[in-house]
């Protein structure tokens, strides 16, 4: 009970949520999405982007299309772009990410990253100052809660997901861009290279029979082992 009142309050001082999120910023009423699928190669150079109707994702600063379209919005998701405990290789690839956000960026850019990230965090990474940065809650209940709370208190479960307090699951940074599109209350959103598939993409080596998978992007392919996630891991 003292949970839900909790929940309550703040959905009551959430009230013009919204309106506070994107105060002063012009919100489209269609929105094109740019995945990082490897479909999107082609749609790129078959259509023409208006910047101030796009968003972008995740490493689409390290390609020239970035600077062609000058996208309005950017989503960054994935968790190692902010954790410290992530493989060289991710680091190396998010600073280039990093450092190409901040030296090809000159139209104002809204970029959303997820409320754990620090002001100070932001502060370092982000030092263009056409780049503006809001945080969104991207955690949502856990399973079993989610299930029977949604099934017995729908709509207030609705409002929840409405106000940020919690988000709907979300597994990639496509599903993150579609919640924020919500959010921004866009009455058409368009999906454009989200073609991914990771079992698809999973390959063993005949020789050392070690598990890998070619991640197969716009911008490029890699192939990394398996046996070992961004962190070091043992899968």
């Amino acid at each position: 009970i003292k949970m839900l009142s909790i929940f309550f309050i703040k959905i009551i001082l959430k009230k013009e949520y919204k309106k506070k999120l994107f105060k002063n910023t012009s919100l489209p009423n269609k929105l094109d999405i740019l995945g990082n699928g490897p479909s999107l190669k082609e749609t790129l150079i078959k259509n023409n982007f208006n910047g101030e109707n796009t968003l972008v994702v995740n490493h689409f600063a390290d390609s020239s299309y970035y600077e062609e379209i000058k996208p309005k919005f950017y989503v960054i998701q994935d968790r190692y772009f902010w954790e410290s405990n992530v493989l060289g290789k991710y680091l190396n690839k998010r600073n280039i990410t990093f450092k190409n956000i901040n030296e090809k960026t000159s139209w104002p850019i809204l970029i959303f990253v997820p409320n754990r990230i620090s002001n100070q965090q932001i502060k370092s990474l982000f030092k263009n100052k056409l780049i503006s940065v809001k945080r969104i809650n991207l955690i949502n209940l856990p399973k079993i809660f989610n299930i029977n709370f949604g099934l017995n208190f729908p709509n207030l479960f609705y409002k929840f997901w409405d106000n940020n307090i919690f988000s709907p699951p979300v597994q990639n940074v496509i599903s993150a861009s579609i919640y924020i599109s919500i959010l921004m209350d866009i009455k058409e959103i368009i999906l454009h290279g989200v073609d991914m598939s990771f079992f698809k993409a999973l390959e063993v080596n005949q020789k050392n029979n070690k598990l890998g998978i070619y991640e197969d992007h716009f911008y490029g392919k890699e192939f990394s082992l398996q046996y070992k996630d961004k962190y070091g891991k043992k899968l």
